[in-house]
C-alpha cells in the first residue's frame, strides 16, 4: 500500500487518491523562526536552554553577567543625584538673583548668569536622567527572553563565552515556533484544480 498524506495549501485541499506522497516533492518548513542576538557586550553567565527545549513566551534563555551593568547603572544613578542636587542649588541662586534684581540690587548681567547657570545645570541633569535610561535598557538587553512561544533550533553560545556585539550582533539562539508549519510542494496546475 503507497504512503498517501493530506496537504492543505491556501485552503486547497488536494486529495489523496490522485496523488500519492512519493509524487509529489515538498519542504516542510518551520512556520516562524527567529535568530536570536544580545545587542550588548558581556561575558555569559548562565545559559538555561539547549537544543530541543520547549520554551514559553518571556522565558528566559541566557543571561550576561550582571555585575558590570548594575555597577554602570549604579554610577549613573549617583551622576543623577550629584545633577539633581546641582540643579536644584542653581534653581534657588537663580530665584534669589531674580528677588534682588526686582529690589534693583543685582545687576542684569549678573541675573543673567544666574538664569544661565540654572539652565546649565537643568540640562545637566536630563542629560543623567537620559544616561540612566540608557544604561537600564542596555541591563534589560543583557537577559534575552523568547519573544515567542516555541523550541530551541539552533543553540551558538556557551557558559563563559564573551559577547561582543559592537558591529554586528551574533545570533545565538534559533528560536522556532513548532505549532505550526508550512508545507512547500511543486504541483501541477491540474492537481490544484
Amino acid at each position: 500500500m503507497k504512503n498517501t498524506f493530506f496537504l492543505l495549501i491556501v485552503g486547497v485541499f488536494i486529495s489523496p487518491v490522485a496523488w500519492s506522497a512519493d509524487k509529489i516533492p515538498g519542504v516542510l518548513l518551520w512556520g516562524r523562526s527567529v535568530n536570536l542576538a544580545i545587542p550588548v557586550s558581556g561575558v555569559v553567565s548562565s545559559v538555561k536552554v539547549k537544543v530541543g527545549d520547549h520554551v514559553s513566551k518571556d522565558q528566559v534563555l541566557l543571561q550576561l553577567d550582571q555585575r558590570p551593568f548594575t555597577a554602570i547603572v549604579e554610577q549613573a544613578k549617583a551622576e543623577l543625584a550629584k545633577t539633581r542636587q546641582s540643579m536644584l542649588e542653581t534653581q534657588r541662586e537663580h530665584e534669589r538673583a531674580l528677588v534682588l534684581y526686582d529690589r534693583m540690587v543685582l545687576s542684569n548681567k549678573d541675573l543673567l548668569q544666574a538664569e544661565a547657570d540654572y539652565l546649565a545645570a537643568k540640562a545637566s541633569h536630563e542629560s543623567a536622567q537620559a544616561k540612566l535610561r540608557q544604561m537600564e535598557l542596555e541591563q534589560t538587553y543583557s537577559i534575552l527572553k523568547a519573544p515567542f512561544e516555541g523550541k530551541i533550533a539552533k543553540r551558538n553560545v556557551e557558559e563563559g563565552q564573551t559577547i561582543v556585539s559592537r558591529l554586528q550582533a551574533e545570533p545565538l539562539i534559533m528560536l522556532v515556533e513548532n505549532s505550526r508549519m508550512k508545507a512547500r510542494i511543486q504541483a501541477p496546475a491540474s492537481a490544484i484544480n
